[in-house]
């Protein structure tokens, strides 16, 4: 995949209004900002901008290990980022483990299923120009730097009815604050001030 390439192509054809409909400031955590470029049943395109306001958690990373709905492929624009997959550990239990169901899709946010172990798989940095290739089961995280810019591409969901998400604590994490929409405006100024 040529992602900055893609990237280029459907910046050019951006419609600002239709984009900003899926756009959102603080997406999954504060800081992190996400433009959808294009939005199909098949096919989503996304950019996500580690902002002045993003912290890595404690652990040094944007969020924790989790799954996706989607396979998807991801470029590095701009900044670096390390691509880190696990492995479920049936000998361990070192995290709480939540089922997910999006409450932007009428789901019921996160859910506790106890203790669950994981052991880290692979390790692996990208920098500009580069790409990673994520199945929907491979459970992952990311860490990165602020200034750091990603273009996904992300394919038709798959079948499941829940993902999975792995944290430190027992409780969920706080959600409050995040997702906040963007208008239009919004839009153009997050890819001009991050990708003139």
């Amino acid at each position: 995949m040529d992602g900055r390439l893609i990237y280029e192509n459907l910046k050019a054809s951006l419609d600002p209004v239709e984009a900003a409909k899926h756009s959102f400031f603080h997406y999954h955590t504060r800081g992190m900002h996400y433009v959808n470029l294009l939005r199909t049943p098949r096919l989503t395109a996304k950019v996500y901008f580690a902002t002045r306001e993003y912290r890595p958690n404690i652990n040094g990373w944007a969020v924790n290990p989790h799954d996706h709905a989607y396979n998807f492929d991801t470029c590095v624009l701009q900044g670096a980022a390390r691509n880190i997959i696990f492995d479920r550990d049936e000998n361990n239990s070192n995290w709480h483990y939540f089922t997910y169901r999006s409450p932007m899709a009428d789901g019921e946010g996160f859910q506790s299923q106890g203790l669950a172990g994981l052991k880290r798989r692979t390790d692996f940095a990208y920098n500009p120009g580069m790409n990673y290739h994520l199945s929907h089961d491979e459970i992952h995280t990311i860490a990165i730097d602020v200034g750091t810019v990603l273009f996904l591409l992300q394919y038709e969901d798959k079948p499941k009815s829940h993902t999975n998400f792995y944290h430190d604590l027992p409780s969920p994490p706080d959600t409050s604050g995040l997702y906040k929409p963007m208008t239009p405006h919004d839009v153009e100024r997050m890819i001009a001030e991050y990708l003139p």
